[in-house]
C-alpha cells in the first residue's frame, strides 16, 4: 500500500491540538506497528484514525459524559510505549526502551508481588505499556492444554492475521456487545461516536487472543497482567479478544497494575464472544497508580444458552472510566455484571454499563456498589434495553453507594427502555452514610466506634465481593480495600472469608457464630 493510501482523511471540521497529536503520532508509528502490510489491518487503523479526529474527545456537552471531563488527557502528548525490548514499534514513534524504568525485566520482577496469591496455575501472559513481554516468572506452566490458544494478538497480526480478521476488520463492523460480522447500524454508530474505542483501533497493536473449542472446559484461569511504566507521558491501546465456542468454559481475568512516576493513559479495549451454551467469567480488576487514566470499554455478546459473568473491580487509577455493553442474543442467554469501586482522594471513576434483551427468555442481574472518601467521585449509569422481540425477558439492575466524608459525591441514574409487554424489570439506587443506629449496635458488641464503622463499611462491599466467584481474587481485593481507605484503618484483622490475613494457607476458619441482625442499613436513602 501506498504511502499516499496510508493518509488519514482531514478532518471536515478544524481540529484540536489534541488531534493533531494523535494524527502525527500516528503517521510516525503506524508503518511499524504489526500487521503493517496487511490490507485489512491498514484499513482498520485508518478508518479509526479518520473517525477519532472528526468526532474528536468527548466534553461535558455530551450526555455519556455528563459528568466526565477527559481535559486531563486532552491537555497531556501521549505517546506510544516502547515494545518489550524497544522494538521498531517504539522507536518509531520516538520511545526508548530507558522509559521504562529498569527495563522490561525490572518490571516484571515487580509484577511478582502484586500478583494474585491462591490462583494455583494460571495460564499467564504479561503486558509492558500494552506490549507482550512474556509469560511472568512466577507462571510455571507454559503451554495451554489442548483446545485453548492463548497467544499475542501482535504475533499473530505478524503470522496469520486472516485468523483475527473477522473480529477486527473494520468492514465487519463493530457495536457493543454485537456480533463483530454484521452488527445492525445503530451498533456502528454508537461505536463511531466513542472516540476512545476507536483510538483504541487505530493503534491496534497487541493485546491478547484467547480462543476455546467447542466443548473445552478450563479449569485453570487465564490471568492477563498489564503494567503501565514509564517516566514520561507514556500511552498504552491494548485490545483482547475473547472467543468461547458452543459449550466451552473458562475463567478470565485482566489485571492492570501501574508503576513509576509518569503520567499513563491505559485505553484497552476487549471483545467476548459467548458460544451457544457456553460460560465465561471475566474479571477486571484496576489497580494502577495515581499517575494513570484509565478509560475502556468491554463489549459482549452473549448466543443462546451462553452465559457472562462480568465482574469490575476499582481500586486504582487517577481517573477511571469505563463502558460495558453486553447483548444477549438467544432464548436463555443469560448476564450477571457485578460492580465495585472505592473512590478516594480527588480520584474520579465512571462506570456505564448496557444490556441488550434482543431475544425472548434472557436474563440479566447488575449489581454495583462504591464507597467514596475523601472528594471522591463516582458516576454509574446503568441500561437495560428490552427489544420488541425479547419477551418473557428477565432483568434487575442496583447501584448502591456509601458516602464516607461531607466532600464525596456521587451521580448515578439506572435506566430501564422497555418495548416488550411480558417481561419482568426492576432497577433501583440508593445514596447515604452509615446508620448512626447500625454503628451503636456494633459497638455494643465490644467494638471501638473505629472499628466498628470499619467494619460495617467492609461488610457493605463485601455483599458485591461475595458474588464473584474466584475465592482467591475475592481475597486480593478484600486486602487491597483494607489497604486503600482510611475509613477501615480500624478494620480488625481478619478478611472476609473468616481466615485472619496473612495467615498460612490451609489454616481453618474460626468456628460460625449464630446469626446476627443485618445492621447494613443506609440512612438517607434515595430511590
Amino acid at each position: 500500500m501506498s504511502a499516499a493510501a496510508s493518509e488519514p482523511a482531514a478532518a471536515s471540521t478544524p481540529a484540536s491540538a489534541a488531534v493533531e497529536h494523535y494524527r502525527r503520532v500516528w503517521r510516525e508509528a503506524h508503518a511499524s506497528l504489526p500487521g503493517a502490510g496487511v490490507g485489512w489491518v491498514e484499513r482498520t487503523r485508518r478508518d479509526a484514525l479518520d473517525r477519532f479526529c472528526e468526532r474528536g474527545f468527548p466534553t461535558p456537552r455530551d450526555e455519556d459524559w455528563k459528568y466526565t471531563s477527559v481535559r486531563p488527557i486532552e491537555r497531556r502528548p501521549f505517546r506510544l510505549g516502547p515494545a518489550a525490548g524497544g522494538g521498531a514499534a517504539g522507536r518509531a514513534n520516538g520511545s526508548a526502551p530507558g522509559e521504562v524504568p529498569g527495563g522490561v525485566s525490572e518490571t516484571m520482577a515487580r509484577l511478582a508481588g502484586r500478583r494474585i496469591a491462591g490462583l494455583g496455575n494460571p495460564i499467564a501472559l504479561t503486558f509492558v505499556n500494552g506490549w507482550f513481554a512474556g509469560a511472568p516468572p512466577f507462571d510455571p506452566s507454559g503451554a495451554a492444554p489442548a483446545g485453548v490458544r492463548v497467544a499475542s494478538l501482535a504475533q499473530m497480526l505478524e503470522s496469520e492475521p486472516e485468523t483475527v480478521e473477522p473480529h477486527l476488520a473494520a468492514d465487519a463492523g463493530a457495536g457493543a456487545g454485537r456480533p463483530p460480522a454484521s452488527p445492525p447500524a445503530s451498533a456502528r454508530a454508537a461505536a463511531d461516536d466513542d472516540p476512545f474505542a476507536a483510538l483504541n483501533r487505530a493503534f491496534l497493536a497487541d493485546g491478547a487472543v484467547i480462543s476455546l473449542e467447542a466443548g473445552v472446559r478450563l479449569e485453570r484461569p487465564i490471568e492477563l497482567v498489564f503494567a503501565a511504566a514509564g517516566r514520561s507521558d507514556v500511552a498504552s491501546h491494548p485490545f483482547v479478544l475473547v472467543l468461547a465456542e458452543a459449550g466451552a468454559a473458562a475463567t478470565v481475568i485482566e489485571h492492570y497494575v501501574g508503576f513509576g512516576e509518569g503520567a499513563k493513559l491505559a485505553n484497552p479495549f476487549t471483545r467476548i464472544v459467548v458460544g451457544e451454551g457456553a460460560e465465561i467469567e471475566h474479571h477486571l480488576l484496576l489497580e494502577e497508580d495515581a499517575a494513570t487514566w484509565h478509560v475502556g470499554s468491554i463489549e459482549a455478546q452473549v448466543a443462546p444458552g451462553g452465559r457472562l459473568g462480568s465482574n469490575a473491580v476499582q481500586l486504582g487509577g487517577r481517573l477511571v472510566r469505563y463502558g460495558i455493553g453486553v447483548s444477549l442474543d438467544g432464548p436463555g442467554a443469560r448476564a450477571a455484571l457485578n460492580g465495585f469501586y472505592a473512590a478516594r482522594g480527588r480520584q474520579h471513576v465512571d462506570f456505564h454499563t448496557r444490556v441488550d434483551h434482543r431475544e425472548p427468555g434472557g436474563t440479566s442481574e447488575q449489581v454495583y456498589k462504591g464507597l467514596l472518601d475523601g472528594h471522591g467521585r463516582g458516576v454509574f449509569n446503568g441500561r437495560v434495553v428490552v427489544h420488541r422481540d425479547a419477551q418473557h425477558s428477565d432483568a434487575s439492575q442496583s447501584n448502591h453507594n456509601l458516602l464516607l466524608s461531607e466532600n464525596a459525591e456521587i451521580d448515578t441514574k439506572p435506566q430501564l427502555e422497555i418495548f416488550a409487554d411480558d417481561v419482568k424489570c426492576s432497577h433501583g439506587a440508593t445514596v447515604g452514610q452509615l446508620d448512626e443506629r447500625a454503628v451503636h449496635y456494633v459497638r455494643s458488641r465490644g467494638l471501638g466506634e473505629a472499628a466498628a464503622r470499619a467494619l460495617l463499611t467492609f461488610g457493605f462491599a463485601e455483599d458485591v465481593l461475595a458474588r464473584m466467584g474466584e475465592a482467591a481474587i475475592r481475597r486480593h481485593v478484600e486486602r487491597g480495600l483494607a489497604g486503600a481507605l482510611p475509613a477501615l484503618a480500624g478494620l480488625p484483622a481478619r478478611d472476609g472469608l473468616g481466615l485472619e490475613i496473612g495467615s498460612p494457607p490451609g489454616a481453618r476458619p474460626p468456628p460460625e457464630r449464630s446469626p446476627e441482625p443485618d445492621p447494613a442499613r443506609l440512612s438517607n436513602e434515595r430511590r
